[in-house]
């Protein structure tokens, strides 16, 4: 489809010099992809009519006096035509005055009058100068977009070699809370004293995604594999360490059990010879052990597993299946997902919004985001979250942008209505007020597991004040994600989460008997990681900074020559408008009415 802009020439520079528009360059006045297969031809604007011809004037046009349209073969940008439009209606009523009609003069005077002619007709050569060095100055030459194939998710693309393995190692370190007083807490219903130690990390996603299948609109599925291999040497400690810790099963099935089988559960408590709190190795704690009080429950429930830990199963499980957008037909669309687990929502929550899939899986995002909000679904807390543009850094030499969680994402819904369909209990968060919480039940069998950050950061303060030992620090606690914006890819990120159980007091349980209030009781947090490795590093410096920096410093000089040929032109115009009043002025006092304007 054929575009058409319309610029501020006068008649004469349409009719006399309107193919020279293309041959000095003026032409492609685009800045989103129009062709240069262009044309320049006389004409109206449809919406105007044009104007009446002065009496006695003799001109042949057959449009307005002062427009010439260019027909464009391709689709141009909207703010290219505002910008022509804007720069033609300001400067041409200031130089583009219609070639003074003259009367016959006698012979002598015809070098003068030549003096003049060719003043005038400078005049349209010096406008089109001066456009062009506007077009430079104001953006409408368009520069090359650095948007490049290689950035959809597809194979052979440097994008898609990236997202099956990544080059950078990921990390998981954890931190477990000790029980330094449990026997007072439950004889006593004394104030809980923790202490946490680690961190303990594990090497995580060795292996590349797996069940890779490209679909036919424009999506791709895979699955993730979860793996993890312990770094003792990146470790507080050895797997073997023993940590006096809540007792999950204990916790767990106060609240899964009916109130009314309680006084049989307290029977295989006590037949199990489990407690409140308990002794288990860092490995038993994060990857599963064989519980007693689960095995005294399989009578009962054949079908009950009796291993429990705060992530079994883990080792040889995957996560997913995951969907996403390739970006091939809509690069703004990349990585997104489309479904998870085969479902386009999730089904967690008691409103549509808060079940809405979201933004990526944070390993990487649609390019050219700028500083805009950013959103990535998370498996281990079951929803989608955001995060904010905080601050510009410096990765190894590589701008990023980094987002960070803001506390109004865990707000309460007083505060952040959004987050009232976040909200599935009303007892513990007092009836939705508690900020910092949130209950994942729903995704996890019913289990009495909230999520939070870290330490409760950003947490309603009662949190903190019910157990000693928690200082919730933003630097250590928060999570960020550091994100090149050229491309979307996450260079860096830390994603920090703290597990919690409930328990309560309870008259028949006798474990729970002595306690006096209901806990959130942290068990763990963790801290996943990952960042750019320096071989990557350099790598995307050469390839992407570097041209990227390059395009800028050409930017930045074409817009001073811009600006200075359209500060040149301004000044010779004047000057030369000031020569032509004095010429002007001299021929009329030389030659009376023979000469007027």
């Amino acid at each position: 489809m054929d575009c058409e802009i319309w610029t501020g020439f006068n008649h004469r520079a349409r009719v006399e010099h309107g193919s020279k528009l293309v041959l000095k360059g003026l032409l492609p006045l685009t800045s989103s992809g129009c062709s240069t297969s262009a044309s320049v031809s006389a004409g109206a604007l449809p919406s105007k009519k044009p104007p009446e011809k002065a009496k006695g004037d003799s001109s042949n046009s057959s449009g307005p006096s002062d427009l010439i349209r260019v027909k464009i073969k391709s689709p141009v940008h909207s703010s290219s035509i505002f910008i022509l439009e804007l720069i033609s209606s300001q400067i041409h009523p200031l130089f583009l005055q219609e070639t003074p009609r003259r009367r016959s003069m006698p012979h002598s005077t015809s070098s003068s009058i030549r003096l003049s002619r060719s003043l005038n007709e400078e005049d349209d050569d010096r406008m089109m100068r001066m456009f062009i060095g506007a077009q430079i100055q104001l953006g409408v030459i368009p520069s090359p977009s650095p948007i490049r194939p290689d950035a959809v998710i597809e194979e052979g693309t440097l994008a898609y070699e990236n997202w099956v393995k990544s080059s950078s190692d990921f990390y998981r370190q954890f931190w477990l809370f000790n029980v330094e007083n449990p026997t007072d807490v439950i004889e006593n219903s004394a104030k809980p004293v923790l202490t946490q130690k680690g961190p303990y990390t594990y090497r995580i996603r060795d292996d590349p995604k797996s069940s890779i299948t490209a679909n036919d609109n424009y999506t791709i599925s895979y699955m993730l594999p979860n793996t993890a291999v312990f770094l003792r040497d990146m470790s507080y400690g050895s797997e073997e360490e023993i940590i006096t810790s809540l007792n999950l099963a204990v916790a767990a099935t106060q609240s899964i059990v009916p109130a009314v089988l309680h006084k049989v559960l307290n029977t295989m408590i006590k037949n199990s010879t489990s407690s409140l709190f308990q002794n288990r190795t860092v490995k038993e704690i994060l990857w599963g052990y064989e519980d007693p009080l689960l095995k005294q429950l399989q009578g009962i429930l054949p079908n009950l597993d009796t291993t429990t830990g705060l992530f079994y199963p883990y080792e040889g499980t995957f996560d997913g299946p995951y969907t996403v957008y390739t970006g091939k037909d809509d690069i703004s669309k990349t990585a997104n997902i489309e479904k998870y687990n085969g479902h386009s929502k999730l089904s967690y929550w008691s409103g549509e919004f808060c079940n809405m899939l979201n933004g990526t899986d944070g390993a990487s995002f649609p390019p050219l985001r700028g500083k805009e909000k950013i959103y990535f679904f998370s498996s281990d807390i079951c929803r989608s979250i955001y995060a904010e543009y905080e601050e510009q850094n410096y990765l190894k030499g590589i701008p990023v942008y980094r987002f960070v969680i803001p506390p109004k994402a865990f707000a309460s819904p007083s505060v952040n209505p959004e987050n009232i369909c976040f909200c599935t209990e009303l007892v513990v968060s007092k009836n939705c007020t508690m900020a910092g919480l949130l209950s994942v039940s729903s995704c996890k069998e019913g289990k009495p597991i909230f999520v939070s950050l870290p330490h409760f950061l950003y947490g309603s303060e009662e949190l903190t004040e019910d157990i000693e030992g928690l200082h919730p620090n933003k630097e250590e606690h928060q999570t960020y994600l550091d994100v090149e914006s050229t491309t979307g890819f996450t260079l860096q990120f830390a994603k920090r989460i703290q597990i919690n159980l409930m328990f309560g007091p309870s008259a028949v349980i006798e474990v729970f008997s002595k306690i006096k209030k209901t806990y959130i009781f942290p068990v763990a947090w963790l801290n996943e990681t990952a960042a750019v490795n320096d071989e990557t590093a350099e790598m995307f410096r050469s390839s992407v900074t570097l041209p990227i920096l390059i395009l800028k410093i050409v930017e930045l000089v074409l817009i001073c020559i811009g600006s200075a040929c359209f500060l040149g032109c301004i000044i010779e115009l004047i000057l030369i408008k000031t020569i032509k009043v004095r010429t002007s002025l001299t021929l009329s006092s030389l030659y009376g009415r023979h000469y007027t304007e």
